[in-house]
């Protein structure tokens, strides 16, 4: 014969034969942890380069409300580098982003895909893509640490831009 015992925080024990035994009900949809939301709000730095640039910086500063995201966008090209404006929406670890190019002498559009990873403290990220200089380290132990590695495609004064990557590093 089996007899149970059933408590208030969902976990009941049955009386079997010969042992007492704790019976861990299967989570059910309502129960499961949902995942959190990752907030990429914040001053993020990196590189970037497409079919048309080379590498060269872009700093960006976001600001995210649930999973819509806006900011504003900088590269650090020659002739005082690229201005735009970034508007998007986070699902998951992805980033998925549109950038209105801004500048006076060069106006244009991209859209792009990012992944976001977050690493604790105790481990030093670089992302895997090798468009920074070299001699560049950065030392992301000092907190956690998010960076985003991206592709892009877009039009601007200078033409069509395919093959567009490149990785940026919250501050």
């Amino acid at each position: 014969y089996t007899k149970s015992i059933s408590f208030g925080n969902g976990t009941y024990y049955d009386f079997g034969r010969t042992a007492l035994e704790k019976v861990v009900p299967t989570p059910t949809p309502s129960s499961t942890p949902t995942q959190t939301q990752i907030d990429i709000t914040g001053y993020w730095e990196g590189y970037f380069s497409t079919s048309l640039i080379d590498s060269q910086t872009i700093s960006l500063n976001l600001t995210q409300f649930k999973k819509s995201v806006n900011g504003t966008l900088r590269t650090g090209g020659t002739g005082g580098g690229a201005r735009g404006i970034v508007t998007g929406r986070v699902n998951g670890d992805i980033f998925k982003f549109k950038v209105k190019e801004t500048s006076k002498k060069c106006k244009g559009t991209f859209k792009g895909t990012a992944t976001i990873t977050v690493s604790d403290k105790d481990t030093q990220v670089l992302p895997k893509n090798k468009l920074q200089i070299e001699s560049t380290q950065f030392d992301l132990r000092s907190s956690t640490s998010m960076y985003m590695e991206f592709t892009l495609t877009g039009r601007d004064c200078l033409g069509k831009h395919k093959n567009g990557e490149g990785y940026v590093i919250k501050q």
